[in-house]
């Protein structure tokens, strides 16, 4: 194996998500050989600051227990968003070191996290069809049957990912293809296959109703018709389900994941392929995202505006 990819770890204004991220992956075997990199995000409404100070203390604290082979801690000086925040960092470190391991503040992962991403980087790096490897994975109902230890989907996911600079370097982040997209049936239709969620989305952060580097990273993919590797057994716990985050929402119960719980690391790497079973089951999981997506949109307007406590 070559030299353990790095982790990219992005923190905001919930300590004690974060502290359970950090934990678990110090916890790991892999971490001595790894280096870490945290950034952390300064506030953008007052009443985020001492949250903020809360975790950029914590992390300082943490660098003197961390376990990492280095541990890199970088704090913005003002507001950046996740969106910029994310494109900066994973850009900053994967042009150094060719790919990464990305990690947010909400979740938690399992003792071989870092085995099966290093393992997955080094299996498809030079397999430009896949776009990313994805730590989690969903409950779906086929994989109960499903005899790998990985299957494909032509969706990416940003709970606990890794990918390489060679992919990450072609995404259009301005969506110049917007305009010939947004009106044509068709290519909506495609983009949706992995789940009917993703359309609107994009209209979404098109519209400057979200702010998410994520569906744009979903939507080249989508464009260059390539696959995230998924786990069949997750070795991601998202932490974010409870609504402290910016997209999180109790909502999101519907993704709570088998965790991937055995005593010593094994996972067989296959050529990309797609299981039919588990493409109707991955779509029947993310197309309910609208319909909630749209209601919390909606209490969140109402809230703003005082309009709903």
């Amino acid at each position: 194996m070559e030299e353990f990819a790095p982790v990219i770890v992005f923190a905001y204004a919930r300590k004690d998500h974060l502290k359970a991220t950090l934990e678990a992956l110090n916890k790991s075997a892999l971490a001595p050989k790894t280096k870490l990199f945290i950034y952390c995000d300064n506030y953008k409404k007052e009443k985020d600051k001492q949250n903020v100070c809360d975790v950029r203390n914590y992390v300082d604290e943490f660098v003197k227990i961390s376990l990492f082979k280095e541990t890199t801690v970088s704090k913005a000086e003002e507001n950046m968003g996740l969106k910029k925040s994310v494109i900066h960092g994973v850009t900053q470190v994967m042009r150094e070191y060719g790919r990464a391991i990305v990690v947010e503040d909400d979740l938690e992962s399992t003792d071989f996290f870092l085995e099966y991403m290093n393992s997955g980087l080094d299996f498809y790096k030079d397999n430009k069809k896949i776009w990313s490897i994805s730590g989690y994975t969903a409950n779906l109902p086929s994989l109960s049957k499903y005899n790998n230890d990985v299957y494909f989907a032509g969706r990416g996911c940003s709970w606990g990912w890794a990918s390489w600079y060679d992919r990450w370097e072609t995404i259009d982040w301005e969506v110049s293809s917007y305009k010939s997209f947004k009106h044509n049936w068709k290519k909506r239709h495609n983009f949706s296959k992995w789940g009917a969620d993703l359309p609107p989305m994009l209209d979404y952060q098109m519209r400057s109703n979200i702010n998410s580097w994520a569906v744009i990273w979903c939507y080249e993919a989508y464009k260059q018709d390539a696959l995230t590797v998924y786990p069949k057994y997750s070795y991601i716990k998202n932490l974010g389900n409870d609504g402290s985050g910016s997209h999180g929402s109790n909502a999101e119960k519907r993704y709570e994941a088998v965790l991937n719980e055995q005593k010593e690391f094994k996972c067989e790497f296959c050529e990309p392929f797609i299981d039919k079973k588990i493409r109707k089951d991955f779509y029947k999981k993310y197309t309910g995202g609208p319909i909630i997506f749209i209601k919390d949109q909606i209490k969140s307007f109402l809230k703003r505006n005082g309009l709903m406590k």
